[in-house]
């Protein structure tokens, strides 16, 4: 078999794409199916399904676990300050230029609970940047509620400060929660990247870990919409494992590449 050669799948996962697509209303042709049939494997484990038979049967009547299989495969494993070094690349390229611009717009896409949005929020309070506006969006809807909660468990700490958790957050007993004055300056908005009309006019964009996940027809269109998003020389930051299209190379370059930290040009 040629290194090109793609291992044929073991399920007919179109059942799973139409139960999601008509009881929930997420569109699963964005993602790679190798991706997918990964995450379905795990839910049939976790799930003690013994068959895929069996486990289309329990997504089409049970609730619970379409919204577990859609945790699965949401991109929703995240934690405050995550490669910390791209916040630090952040914090020292990117804020000393953009404090200089007026009001800074900035864009979280697939937040996921908060924890991008209110790390930059918190990063923005330490360099006492103030004239800022903080849009944090996803598609799943019970994340997001849980991100306009704000209330954390220890395992989301793992690369975060002690002093930040002590000067931004609330002891409950062994959960954290972050303060008022930190989440009131994030809005939450459920938005599908690709689906949805870009956002406009944005000095920095961050969409890490998303573009991943999906088909190449769906990561051109999410940099398309990505490159609409931001202003003439606004930042955008990826995943540490994602790398900009080729064809894109006229429309971003690279401020920072191991970061992956680009402005568009």
């Amino acid at each position: 078999m040629s290194k090109s050669s793609k291992r044929p799948l073991m399920y007919d996962l179109k059942p799973v794409k139409e139960i999601i697509l008509e009881k929930v209303g997420i569109d699963l042709s964005y993602y790679r199916e190798s991706y997918l049939e990964r995450r379905i494997k795990v839910r049939m484990r976790k799930s003690e399904s013994k068959t895929i038979e069996e486990y289309i049967e329990k997504l089409q009547t049970d609730e619970i676990e379409r919204k577990n299989f859609i945790d699965e495969i949401g991109i929703n494993v995240s934690y405050f300050f995550r490669n910390k070094s791209t916040f630090d690349k952040i914090r020292k390229i990117i804020f000393p230029e953009l404090k200089n611009r007026g009001t800074i717009y900035i864009w979280s896409a697939g937040c996921a609970m908060g924890e991008e949005p209110y790390s930059i929020a918190i990063l923005l309070r330490e360099e006492n940047i103030t004239n800022y506006k903080i849009f944090a969006t996803d598609i799943d809807t019970e994340i997001i509620r849980k991100a306009k909660e704000g209330i954390y468990t220890k395992d989301k700490f793992i690369e975060t400060p002690k002093d930040i958790i002590k000067n931004y957050f609330n002891d409950l007993n062994g959960k954290f929660k972050i303060f008022e004055s930190i989440k009131r300056n994030v809005t939450f908005l459920i938005h599908d990247i690709i689906k949805d009309p870009p956002f406009t006019s944005f000095d920095l964009v961050l969409c890490r870990n998303v573009v991943i996940y999906f088909i190449k027809e769906k990561q051109t269109k999410v940099f398309e919409n990505l490159h609409k998003s931001l202003k003439k020389g606004g930042y955008l930051v990826l995943g540490k494992t994602e790398f900009l299209p080729m064809e894109f190379y006229n429309k971003f370059e690279y401020v920072d590449r191991s970061e992956r930290i680009l402005r568009r040009i």
